[in-house]
Parts: C-alpha cells; sequence; structure tokens
C-alpha cells in the first residue's frame, strides 16, 4: 500500500509538472551526502579525541548538507511550494533510510563476490621471466 501510494504521487508529479521525486540520481546524490556526514561525524570524533584539526570534519558535514539542501531546492523550483516541501519530507528520509540499509548489504555482496571469484580462479605461470639486469 505505502508503494502504491509513493508510485501514484511520483506519476502525479510527473504528469503535473513534468518531475519525478523517486530516481536514481536523486537517490546517489542523498547516498553521496548521507555519506559525507557520516565521515564526517567520524572525522570530527576522532580529532576531538586526539586535539587534532576539528573542521575537516565540520566540512565534510557542510557539504553533505548542501547536496540535501540543494535536492530540495530543485525539487521546489520543479514543482510548487507544497509538493516540493512535502515530496521532500517523504523522499529524503526514505531514501536515508535506504542507503543505511543499502550499504552493509553492498559490502558483504561485494565481498562474497570478491571471494567466490577468487575461489574459481586459475594460478597464473609466467612464462620467459627475465629480470631486469644493470648494465
Amino acid at each position: 500500500m505505502i508503494l502504491g501510494t509513493l508510485s501514484f504521487f511520483d506519476e502525479h508529479c510527473s504528469e503535473k509538472f513534468g518531475h519525478r521525486f523517486f530516481t536514481r540520481t536523486t537517490f546517489t546524490l542523498t547516498a553521496i551526502s548521507c555519506v559525507l556526514i557520516a565521515l564526517s561525524y567520524h572525522w570530527h570524533l576522532s580529532a576531538t579525541k586526539t586535539h587534532g584539526d576539528a573542521l575537516n570534519g565540520l566540512v565534510l558535514a557542510g557539504i553533505g548538507a548542501i547536496i540535501l539542501i540543494g535536492i530540495v531546492i530543485a525539487n521546489i523550483l520543479r514543482t510548487n511550494w507544497l509538493y516540493g516541501i512535502g515530496g521532500s519530507m517523504i523522499q529524503l528520509p526514505l531514501f536515508v533510510g535506504l542507503t543505511c540499509a543499502g550499504i552493509p548489504i553492498l559490502i558483504v555482496g561485494g565481498a562474497v563476490y570478491l571471494i567466490a571469484g577468487a575461489a574459481g580462479a586459475q594460478p597464473v605461470q609466467v612464462v620467459n621471466y627475465e629480470p631486469y639486469r644493470f648494465h
């Protein structure tokens, strides 16, 4: 039911304004901003524990926040205030949740893929190997 409602809302906005809220590009930008904000938190925390420069973490958080604000502004400019803010309030938490759930799955899946690929690899034999000699 929720997926159907989101699909209906996205189709309605596409017909009315020619703008879709739930796109791959928007998800990618949201995922990038989530990763930047998470990295900034850990960087800032590490810097404060070791009395280092905490500004780098704050800069990363700022870049992540600018990306999110840019998504909201683009939604408002391509639709109107009501649809832009309302759609962003649905879109961003949904994409943040999908990113937080998807990154561990992506890491585990990538590791399984690499292990499976390495298990089927054939040994390599070097033929005509001649070490480099200084003259």
